[in-house]
């Protein structure tokens, strides 16, 4: 339930300035920066050299717009625009090709910095031979899921305070105080919190399995996005995109 944006990026690589470096490595070390909680973004303005055409073009005309209105650009040439108040994680690069240019796709989810969310676990799988694991999560306003399921375990979410949306399938749903979603395994799930205020939910597991996810990243805070995604294959989670809500 810990979620993250999903964000992913297209660019052309301009490889005539930097001939010593695979295109790979190029997109390393521009990218690999935004996972430092301090970074404030890459300072880019020439959208052409480092984004596809429709996107680069869509860039420009934004810069354009918002001199004419002396209006902050909503597309600023920054790869990751929210790096200044995200967190970046996840972060996946692949590039591919040759000679003078080649194509990159990155990858990654960013969480929102929000003061105030937090966990505290209630039941934990051992205490309950793994028949359930249940914990409360404390979510401020617009706090929200990846976009995901668990394979292995049913998931339950009951609304204590504040205003949630969830979607269940194609299904989706919303409430307050009293609120009840029951998300089976296998299928495609995420919420959010859609109130203006700050909420409480209690999630519980059944089985437990999904839920030692939730205690092994509560217990070790520091993991590396590559443990991470280690312990959601051993409790089968699976990631399917960004949050749809």
């Amino acid at each position: 339930m810990l979620d993250r944006r999903a964000f992913a990026s297209a660019c052309l690589l301009p490889f005539a300035a930097s001939a010593q470096q695979s295109p790979q490595a190029f997109l390393q070390a521009i990218y690999e920066p935004y996972q430092k909680r301090d970074f404030k973004g890459q300072p880019y303005t020439e959208a052409t050299r480092f984004f596809a055409p429709d996107l680069a073009r869509a860039m420009e005309r934004d810069m354009r717009l918002a001199k004419q209105y002396h209006q902050p650009p909503t597309l600023d040439g920054d790869p990751f625009m929210d790096a200044q108040e995200w967190q970046v994680s996840d972060l996946v690069v692949r590039a591919s090709g040759s000679g003078d240019s080649a194509t990159g796709v990155v990858s990654c989810y960013e969480q929102p910095d929000a003061p105030g969310r937090t966990f505290d676990l209630k039941l934990l799988g051992g205490e309950t031979h793994d028949s359930i694991m249940m914990f409360e999560e404390t979510a401020p306003a617009g706090t929200a899921s990846w976009h995901h399921l668990h394979y292995d375990s049913d998931e339950v979410a009951w609304v204590l305070e504040g205003e949630f949306t969830f979607k269940i399938g194609e299904e989706i749903t919303k409430g307050g105080p009293g609120t009840c979603a029951f998300f089976p395994r296998n299928v495609p799930q995420a919420w959010k919190n859609t109130g203006t205020t700050t909420g409480r939910v209690l999630f519980l597991y059944t089985p437990a399995g999904a839920g030692r996810y939730i205690e092994d990243t509560f217990e070790r805070p520091n993991l590396s996005d590559a443990e991470k995604a280690a312990l959601r294959e051993r409790h089968r989670w699976e990631l399917l995109g960004p949050n749809p809500l």
